[in-house]
């Protein structure tokens, strides 16, 4: 069922979106060009493609306890890291775009639900490297390899919590002075991304961007996305099929556009 639901969402979406051109919104072209049409090779890709190789290639054993409802996984079970790396980590274009949405925002703060390997978090923090990094993680075996990935990097201002988001999150919201850019990426369910959507959104302001992965992951998760969308805080809306992003700007009208790229097929 889920598929099915992927492969309709996607027609849909192949009909409904459109392209840079036929868009009039100078901010969303802004968007595009700059995140996802950009060509630059920043210098971080380097060391993020060595750690992806590296994952593909490690066959240690992990004993995975999902805290989420949403996970590929039971809540007990064996896995390899580098079964784990074929099931869990973004693709290169939607990494490198989040990479690029950062570069060009530049959130003083990143939170992150489901550090998982914690590749995606790598490229999130490369991307502005003086940003305070918080990333969740509920399974301590993946916890535990995403620190060590942490210090390959070099990384050192990325604050890694072993915990249930249930748990941490609304007092990590609270603290939070200046709410950059919040990545959903964890417990694809409808009431748990809705739930941690209201929490974030309690202190988020007009430079705050939130992204929601897998939006089309299934009929739950696409019902979450279109409640949080039509949320009246939002101002602008971008659904780019694997992941959305939503912004919190002041004093312009409410818009939603559904882009169709390259990006779209990761």
């Amino acid at each position: 069922m889920i598929m099915i639901h992927k492969i309709v969402s996607y027609l849909r979406f192949l009909i409904q979106g459109k392209t840079k051109y036929s868009l009039q919104s100078p901010f969303v072209h802004d968007f595009i060009e700059r995140v996802l049409e950009d060509k630059e090779v920043y210098y971080s890709y380097l060391g993020m493609d060595y750690l992806k190789r590296t994952l593909a290639q490690d066959k240690t054993n992990l004993e995975i306890d999902d805290k989420g409802a949403g996970s590929h996984f039971s809540s007990k079970n064996i896995k390899t890291v580098k079964q784990i790396s074929k099931t869990v980590i973004s693709s290169d274009l939607k990494a490198k775009a989040l990479f690029k949405l950062v570069n060009l925002y530049q959130p003083t703060s990143i939170v992150e639900l489901g550090t998982s390997l914690g590749l995606t978090t790598c490229y999130l923090a490369n991307a502005k490297r003086n940003s305070n990094v918080t990333t969740i993680e509920g399974s301590k075996s993946i916890y535990e390899i995403a620190i060590k990935n942490f210090k390959k990097m070099g990384l050192k201002k990325i604050n890694a919590i072993n915990a249930s988001f249930d748990e941490v999150l609304p007092s990590i919201i609270k603290e939070e002075k200046n709410l950059g850019v919040v990545f959903f990426d964890g417990n694809h369910t409808e009431q748990a991304t809705l739930d941690y959507f209201r929490i974030c959104k309690s202190n988020a302001s007009s430079e705050t961007i939130f992204i929601f992965d897998d939006i089309y992951w299934s009929k739950s998760m696409t019902l979450a996305w279109k409640k949080i969308i039509s949320d009246p805080s939002i101002s602008l809306s971008l659904d780019l099929y694997s992941f959305g992003v939503v912004f919190f700007l002041k004093n312009r009208p409410k818009q939603h556009f559904q882009i169709i790229h390259s990006i779209n097929l990761h």
